[in-house]
């Protein structure tokens, strides 16, 4: 089905959430800067024959982890986020990994007490390096990377969200940059832009 987003980012509203969950929510405080989801028509055919994802593979990274279906947070209209530091969490409004159109994925960098969380090092990886994703229907995705991009927390996400038919990508993003304690964000957020290459049957 074709499902039209149309989510509007109140950043003074997210940084009330935050600062209150200082005391309540101690994952949230270093949490992937908010994304906000474009005005954009995206697809998600829930027909579709790839398979909803189930684990991020990034051998370059030592990750291979779990990954976390996430939709709009309801306080923020924003992309939601991991429930914890270890797991990854695609954005299922969008595309799915291996669908035409760009499938996002989000991780955590840090957190209040955990310094090193699962996208710690994404700023390091460098084009041409391999990411896999495996999916419930028994398919193993890779992906090549084909740059790594540093934005504003602010930018503009159109790009990372884009929905046209021109092939398959898979979008990965983190926080970066300096971390503001006075309104609980990192300064900018890394995205890594992959693209498709091909699949194949997960064998036991």
């Amino acid at each position: 089905m074709r499902i039209l987003l149309g989510w509007g980012l109140l950043l003074g509203s997210v940084v009330g959430l935050l600062l209150l969950s200082w005391w309540y929510r101690p994952d949230l405080l270093m949490m992937p800067v908010p994304l906000e989801v474009p005005d954009l028509v995206v697809t998600n055919d829930l027909a579709s024959p790839i398979g909803v994802p189930t684990q991020l593979v990034i051998p370059r990274l030592d990750i291979d982890v779990a990954i976390q279906s996430v939709g709009i947070d309801d306080e923020t209209g924003s992309m939601d986020v991991p429930s914890n530091f270890s797991d990854t969490g695609w954005y299922n409004g969008g595309s799915r990994p291996g669908e035409d159109g760009s499938a996002v994925i989000a991780g955590h960098r840090s957190g209040r007490f955990i310094p090193r969380a699962v996208f710690y090092d994404l700023h390091t990886l460098e084009p041409g390096a391999s990411v896999f994703v495996r999916t419930e229907s028994g398919q193993l995705i890779e992906f090549v990377v084909r740059r790594v991009e540093v934005f504003p927390y602010d930018a503009d996400t159109d790009e990372v969200f884009a929905s046209d038919a021109n092939g398959a990508r898979l979008n990965l993003i983190t926080c970066s940059g300096t971390f503001d304690a006075a309104i609980g964000l990192f300064s900018e957020r890394v995205v890594v832009f992959t693209e498709y290459v091909r699949s194949v049957p997960v064998t036991e």
